[in-house]
């Protein structure tokens, strides 16, 4: 087309990727005279970056519009729907490694929507570095591939060694920090990280919607666990039930509540490959050094963007091998054993947590109106005292009048009877006194006492503030948290089983507070290594149905590093009720297609 030819001659642009164009900045020359905004509509490009500084080169070429800076003005792309960025680059420079990674999640975005378009002065320089740094990043290829595929397409551009270097820089960034598997070359601890700073690699490393998707629970490790229950199930035998409330929760994580179809596993292909599954997992149980290397150190090399379409082209050997090499490069324990024993019986479906809510709840009005009947009764008492004393002051009061009577009719030289009087007067003067001050705490009777009536409010006349003393073996045994004065945790100086923390390799002291398991506040379990615990043990109950035994072992050294035997019987009972779930739904499948086939139910005993 000749609007085409005359596109391409004008704007210098280049088709760099199917979905990605570098072109010379565009002017106002270019808007009017070949409706550059028709020609934006015809190639489906619906984002123009712009990688200028404001007032760049305003003595090369047309005069730079004022009010924009620039050499166009963009409301004009916004106002016809195309999205607009700028991120200003100097002329011949570079920017951090962290502002690339930015630009190449709005590139990612904006892929979404239509093709890109993204321009410098020339489109040579800058636009050609930044491509290359978002091709290494989202494509997974090579950075000497990725500037030779940019220079191919648009040739001069990448122009400068320091526009090389930048690339090389970048590559060094996701290679140190972002890639699929942790690279055992940049971290200490034997080759292991930490749960939290893989979580916080990963959130900086992916694109911001995949981030949201995976913000509680590895992305390896999710599409790890997806592919091998779609081997077993059928590619269309499992789905995502969707959240039903925006709340966060370990069972159901970000992406939804998985179901499964159970007549895809009893086909000849489905036992075959759960066979395949049981034994492969039970040789890296019993092997535990035998490691697929070359998968290993490939996976040690790719960006996490890029490891959906590798994953899908993996068999089930790989897809078990890179699990175990995942699962094991994150440095364990998650938690103290006590901690992830309680976690593992919150998880199991026979013992969920709504009812243990609900059971809180109920603990929690009862104490609510006890404790109501002992403020009543607490104030009925303390009204008793507040009676009985004004009752003495009237009293008192009557004698002083009586007294003053006869004072008046007695002579006013009477030593004896003058003495006699101000002695009553001081007493009645001490009583007055005890009743305006506040009622002391060890003046209030002993039932008030008992119920844990505090002392009576002067300003606040008749309401009673009370307190109900917890009982400290209750509160141990539901809490398990030490008691101290003041109710506060002093930090151990060794590893000390009362408490729910460690010390890691660098020193780093933990404390984890599992309070919100045993009361009504917050009964959510959300935490990052939660989620991870029970998608794993989730998972593998599908796969290995009836034998879910044969990955107790395996399981233990992925959450605790060792094989504890007090969290190897957690976990054998959460699998084992996991395995009962699996039978319930079996069951509840089979008579939904009894009844679809016009068959009768199976008869009950």
């Amino acid at each position: 087309m000749k609007n085409n030819k005359q596109f391409v001659v004008f704007i210098l642009i280049g088709v760099v990727d199917e979905n990605i164009l570098a072109m010379a900045r565009p002017t106002e020359r270019t808007f009017n005279e070949f409706n550059l905004i028709e020609q934006f509509k015809k190639e489906k490009i619906k984002t123009l970056i712009n990688l200028q500084c404001v007032n760049e080169h305003d003595f090369c070429g047309p005069q730079l519009i004022t009010h924009t800076g620039f050499s166009y003005d963009p409301e004009i792309l916004m106002s016809k729907q195309i999205y607009y960025y700028n991120f200003g680059i100097p002329d011949f420079g570079t920017i951090s490694v962290h502002s690339i990674l930015n630009i190449a999640k709005v590139i990612w975005f904006s892929l979404k929507k239509g093709r890109v378009a993204i321009h410098c002065h020339a489109g040579l320089g800058r636009t050609g570095t930044l491509i290359a740094c978002f091709l290494f990043w989202a494509k997974g290829i090579s950075t000497s591939e990725a500037i030779d595929f940019v220079r191919n397409a648009r040739p001069n551009s990448v122009q400068s060694l320091e526009q090389i270097n930048a690339v090389e820089e970048f590559s060094y960034h996701v290679y140190k920090n972002g890639t699929a598997l942790p690279n055992s070359l940049f971290i200490s601890n034997n080759g292991m990280i930490s749960l939290r700073q893989l979580m916080t690699r990963q959130r900086q490393f992916l694109p911001n919607e995949q981030a949201r998707r995976f913000a509680h629970i590895p992305k390896l490790l999710y599409m790890l666990g997806d592919n091998l229950l779609r081997m077993v199930f059928g590619p269309q035998g499992i789905y995502y039930a969707p959240l039903t409330d925006k709340q966060h929760h370990a069972r159901s994580c970000t992406f939804g509540t998985i179901h499964v179809n159970w007549r895809n596993a009893f086909t000849p292909k489905g036992k075959l490959q759960v066979r395949q599954v049981v034994n492969l997992f039970a040789r890296c149980s019993a092997f535990p050094y035998e490691k697929d290397q070359n998968l290993i150190g490939k996976f040690q090399q790719i960006s996490l963007v890029t490891i959906d379409s590798l994953i899908k082209e993996m068999d089930i050997s790989q897809l078990i091998s890179l699990l175990n090499a995942f699962l094991e490069s994150i440095k364990r324990p998650y938690c103290s054993r006590r901690v992830l024993i309680e976690v593992l019986g919150q998880f199991s479906p026979d013992n969920p947590i709504e009812p243990i809510n609900n059971q809180l709840i109920d603990e929690n009005n009862k104490n609510e109106e006890n404790l109501s009947k002992n403020n009543t009764k607490i104030e009925n008492e303390m009204i008793k005292q507040i009676d009985e004393k004004l009752n003495i002051e009237e009293s008192k009061n009557e004698k002083e009048e009586k007294e003053e009577e006869q004072k008046e009719m007695l002579p006013s030289s009477s030593n004896d009877n003058g003495n006699e009087i101000n002695n009553d007067n001081q007493k009645l003067d001490e009583i007055t006194k005890q009743i305006e001050d506040k009622t002391p705490i060890n003046e209030i009777s002993d039932e008030a006492a008992q119920n844990g009536g505090t002392s009576l409010d002067e300003e606040q006349n008749l309401n009673i503030i009370t307190e109900e003393l917890p009982d400290k073996n209750k509160l141990e045994k539901n809490s398990k948290l030490p008691i101290s004065a003041g109710n506060s945790i002093e930090r151990p100086t060794t590893m000390d089983t009362e408490y729910d923390s460690y010390y890691d390799n660098n020193n780093e002291f933990y404390l984890f507070d599992i309070q919100d398991l045993h009361t009504n506040k917050d009964a959510n379990l959300n935490a990052d290594w939660q989620c991870i615990v029970f998608y794993v043990c989730n998972i593998l109950s599908y796969l290995t149905g009836e034998n879910y035994d044969s990955v107790v072992d395996l399981l233990t050294f992925w959450f605790a590093g060792d094989s504890n035997r007090d969290v190897k019987q957690a976990i054998y009972c959460h699998m084992r009720d996991l395995f009962a779930r699996n039978m319930r739904q079996q069951e509840q499948q089979a008579t939904a297609w009894r009844r679809r086939m016009g068959l009768p139910e199976r008869l009950k005993n």
